[in-house]
């Protein structure tokens, strides 16, 4: 977020290669397979250096109001707040995922296999999760997994940035934007917002 008198700059940051990861890979959407979602996600991690530099040649010319990056990009808070600029952190989800997000982060670890029906704490009243609905990431595995470690390492920086944008709407999730109003970091709610990717064909 800039000032209201200001020049829009792009800065090209350099993808970094990484093993597992095809050739030119610079976005999600690009992932040929789900299994490279957490080698891309580490991946960025090697753009730290790149980013605080970019950063603080921006912060000499046209100091930014707040840096808003994705959740996932964890690394960028303590850029931020070394430079003092607050930083909001963007979920891509839901205001129930975020939810879940949050307890998982705040338990230190995932989920171990339990009843069926979860009961969490800060669940909505009315509201059910199932264990087989929790993702992946978020369940049964090795709190050593280096995929786990990421996950709690995102989690960890979010509460600790100035807020958070969810994707949704009051009028869709009243009962989880409630809850994460009661927490921290402070929500907005900012959506839904979804790109759209034709399907290959003979799928909906």
């Amino acid at each position: 977020m800039l000032p209201k008198n200001h020049n829009i700059n792009l800065v090209n940051l350099r993808f970094p290669s990484w093993p597992g990861l095809p050739e030119g890979c610079e976005s999600t959407d690009q992932l040929t397979s789900m299994d490279m979602f957490y080698p891309f996600l580490r991946a960025t991690q090697e753009l730290c250096a790149h980013f605080e530099k970019a950063l603080t040649e921006i912060l000499a010319i046209n100091p930014p109001m707040a840096l808003i990056s994705d959740a996932f990009l964890y690394w960028t808070l303590p850029i931020a707040t070394k430079l003092g600029i607050p930083r909001i952190s963007f979920m891509g989800v839901d205001a129930c995922s975020t939810w879940l997000f949050r307890v998982i982060a705040a338990r230190g670890a995932p989920l171990p296999q339990g009843p069926e029906i979860l009961s969490l704490p800060s669940m909505p009243r009315g509201k059910t999760i199932k264990y087989a609905d929790v993702p992946d990431g978020f369940r049964g595995q090795d709190p050593e997994d280096p995929d786990c470690v990421f996950i709690l390492e995102v989690g960890t920086a979010t509460p600790h940035s100035f807020g958070e944008i969810v994707n949704s709407f009051d009028e869709l999730e009243p009962e989880f934007i409630s809850v994460l109003d009661a927490g921290r970091p402070r929500s907005w709610c900012l959506g839904p917002m979804f790109l759209w990717n034709d399907p290959p064909p003979g799928e909906v």
